[in-house]
């Protein structure tokens, strides 16, 4: 069997079923019950309540596997362009185990980095946004050279 003969999945099949106008319907319908909702002040009711132990919400093996599904098998949407206009800029991100720093590059490229000194387990840079990476950059190297905490914000 090659790979044009390959049966699709019943989700693909009815996603490749539908074309962008049932699309764009479904769409609009959602819309249309928000919009509804919003200007009648209401909400939706679910039919019965959801209950669940509150072990599912304390259990360590279960908050990793959450954290490794939602951050670590896709990729992450860090900033929108505008958030970092020119060479320098950065934006930091606290993602679970793995905080990050992207840094606008001088040919206009982004970068991103672990917000981390490993030596001292603490970021490089505090704060949502700046405009001067290079401090970012100099605290890491100053850290790696002399074992010294340097923290920007």
């Amino acid at each position: 069997m090659t790979t044009s003969e390959t049966p699709l999945s019943a989700p693909a099949a009815a996603r490749r079923r539908q074309g962008p106008r049932q699309r764009h319907s479904k769409a609009l319908d959602v819309a249309r019950r928000g919009l509804k909702l919003v200007t009648t002040r209401t909400n939706e009711q679910a039919e019965s309540t959801f209950e669940q132990p509150a072990s599912a919400y304390l259990d360590p093996a279960q908050f990793h596997a959450e954290i490794d599904g939602l951050f670590r098998r896709s990729p992450i949407f860090a900033a929108l362009s505008v958030e970092l206009p020119q060479p320098g800029s950065f934006k930091t991100l606290d993602i679970p185990r793995a905080p990050v720093v992207v840094v606008r590059q001088p040919d206009g490229s982004l970068r991103a980095f672990l917000n981390s000194i490993r030596t001292r387990q603490a970021p490089l840079a505090d704060g949502q946004c700046g405009a001067d990476a290079v401090k970012v950059i100099e605290a890491a190297l100053e850290s790696s050279r002399t074992g010294a905490s340097v923290r920007i914000g």
